[in-house]
């Protein structure tokens, strides 16, 4: 009996903290919303989330009630936010960083998905940027880097993204990044902005990268 309502107690306690977490979303939006603000909301770090062994070693997580590995309470709470804000604030945009092979994050909850309106293109990023770093000498023995993300760019409702992570802490500007001389530097940035935005997906810049800055962005 004990063991029992320790239970109970705990699943209670599990809903009431997921009530709390969505109505305090929706509150952000509503005061958003007073202002005719678009808003998003970006959820970063998604599989440690979805997935109960994610950077754990054995022995360090539990088993779902199937055995398997997936977090049967964390994808019931990212379904049941994502459907509360699309029913409430249809014009809002849910983003998902998900950097794994989980599937239908930007699919709707009744298809199955997890209902995020667009998924983070982690890969897509990382090799574009490896890529256009390189001197274009070399280039034609990598074009794999450009091409590989054709091979998955309508699973999901992708965001192509050039992430701020990627001009800070001493990574340099996107232009710095280019190889070259100045001229060059120029000519490989407007190449690889013309591929951004030729590539299935949406698209997203920010951090000083639309204007070319030399140095990275600092907020100070």
């Amino acid at each position: 009996v004990k063991n029992a309502k320790v239970r109970d107690m705990s699943f209670v306690c599990k809903c009431l903290i997921l009530t709390f977490t969505i109505c305090n979303l929706q509150f952000a939006l509503n005061i958003h919303w007073i202002f005719k603000r678009i808003w998003t909301v970006f959820s970063e770090y998604l599989p440690s989330m979805l997935y109960l062994d994610y950077s754990r070693k054995e022995g360090e997580w539990i088993p779902n009630e199937y055995g398997g590995r997936e977090n049967l309470e964390a994808i019931n709470f990212l379904k049941r936010l994502n459907t509360a804000v699309y029913q409430e604030y249809p014009d809002a945009q849910m983003f998902a960083e998900e950097s794994t092979s989980w599937p239908g994050v930007s699919r709707p909850t009744y298809a199955g998905g997890l209902g995020f309106g667009l998924k983070w293109n982690m890969g897509w990023m990382h090799d574009t940027l490896k890529y256009f770093e390189r001197d274009p000498i070399y280039r034609k023995h990598h074009h794999n880097e450009l091409t590989f993300s054709f091979f998955y760019a309508f699973t999901e409702n992708f965001l192509l993204s050039l992430s701020h992570d990627e001009v800070v802490h001493g990574k340099g500007s996107l232009l710095s990044k280019m190889p070259g001389d100045d001229w060059q530097k120029f000519a490989n940035l407007r190449l690889l902005y013309g591929y951004m935005f030729g590539h299935p997906g949406k698209k997203l810049i920010f951090m000083g990268s639309e204007i070319a800055q030399w140095e990275e962005c600092n907020h100070k």
